[in-house]
């Protein structure tokens, strides 16, 4: 969406950060794609690539977009397998991370937006138990709670870590009312 990648442009220049921004979505596919917004609009806080989820669908507009594979950009780009990575592409994290192909970031960390069981369990395949830790983060109460697999998120957010990492998340809590 061009203005959120104005927007995001700005905020990088005002923390004085570097960053490379991609004008474009990730996918499981190199090519073109849709996003919608409500009538009259050019920005959204939520969209879903090729999936029109617009209140009022019948009052809305289609944006053509690029769509990429992560590991199309990885390699074209020259740029290195990320050792973090944020998700939170409505429902379209299957597809993204796809994407990743043979250079599927199996030491990264992940904070990955779960809104539905469907999409954990789609989300599930690329995260073998045996291999990750999971945890349930719900922002609104403040809590944050080890998990057995990966679950619909309470509130949003799932974080994804590799059992090889050096950190161990156990000891995290946030805190509680009245704490």
């Amino acid at each position: 969406i061009p203005k959120a990648v104005k927007m995001i442009q700005q905020n990088l220049s005002l923390n004085q950060m570097i960053a490379d921004v991609f004008e474009l979505a990730l996918g499981d596919y190199d090519g073109q794609g849709e996003i919608f917004f409500s009538e009259g609009t050019d920005f959204a806080t939520s969209v879903t690539v090729n999936q029109n989820t617009t209140p009022d669908q019948a009052r809305s507009s289609r944006m053509l977009i690029k769509v990429s594979k992560a590991e199309s950009i990885l390699i074209e780009r020259k740029k290195q397998i990320p050792d973090l990575i944020k998700l939170d592409v409505e429902t379209f994290e299957p597809e993204g991370l796809q994407g990743f192909g043979n250079l599927f970031p199996r030491k990264a960390i992940f904070l990955i937006e779960v809104l539905s069981s469907i999409n954990a369990e789609k989300l599930a395949d690329f995260f073998p138990e045996s291999e990750f830790d999971f945890y349930n983060i719900d922002d609104a109460k403040k809590s944050f709670r080890k998990t057995d697999k990966l679950e619909k998120s309470d509130f949003y957010n799932a974080l994804i870590v590799p059992k090889e990492t050096m950190f161990n998340f156990d000891f995290l809590r946030l805190p509680q009312k009245g704490e």
